[in-house]
């Protein structure tokens, strides 16, 4: 993919790519036991982050077969908020997203607000067709945030439950 989709801003909100900086409070978020229990991580320690960072520093937004993560930061101090993240199909038919933020920032909007800027890109700039998401069964407040943002629950499989959202030709997305 030519070029770079980041920054997107959003009213409240810059996601833009991870930087060096960032590290110290990502890991303090990611290994925070109350994020991390509808995650797929147990623990996340400084030598993750470091691994994390040279794993995605060349990775862009709409490149294909990988997850990109976003780092999701407040617009005036730069402070790192928490994460959006999103792997495209090959074909580019669809993609799959997550979301992570820390624990302070939760219960505000920011996680409605950045996956609501990312699934606009995905449908209008990236041309996605469906987008999915994997949610833990007990996680009350991602399930209210999908389906908040018009995705669709699926059968939950296992621990998990699935969400899904179709673009509508035509239709231009209002999410945030």
């Amino acid at each position: 993919m030519a070029g770079d989709l980041l920054p997107i801003r959003t009213e409240r909100l810059v996601l833009r790519r991870f930087h060096a900086r960032d590290l110290d409070a990502f890991q303090r978020y990611r290994a925070d036991p109350d994020v991390a229990r509808h995650q797929g991580w147990d623990r996340f320690t400084a030598a993750d982050a470091a691994a994390f960072w040279e794993e995605q520093r060349d990775r862009r937004l709409g490149d294909v077969g990988d997850w990109v993560q976003i780092a999701v930061a407040d617009p005036m101090t730069d402070q790192l908020l928490g994460d959006v993240a999103t792997k495209i199909a090959a074909d580019r038919s669809a993609a799959e997203i997550g979301v992570t933020f820390a624990r302070d920032h939760q219960g505000r909007g920011f996680a409605r607000e950045a996956l609501g800027a990312l699934v606009d890109v995905l449908f209008a700039r990236l041309g996605v067709a469906r987008i999915v998401a994997w949610t833990a069964a007990d996680n009350v407040r991602v399930h209210q945030l999908l389906s908040g943002l018009g995705f669709i629950a699926g059968e939950p499989d296992g621990d998990d439950a699935p969400y899904a959202l179709r673009r509508t030709p035509g239709v231009p997305r209002m999410t945030r």
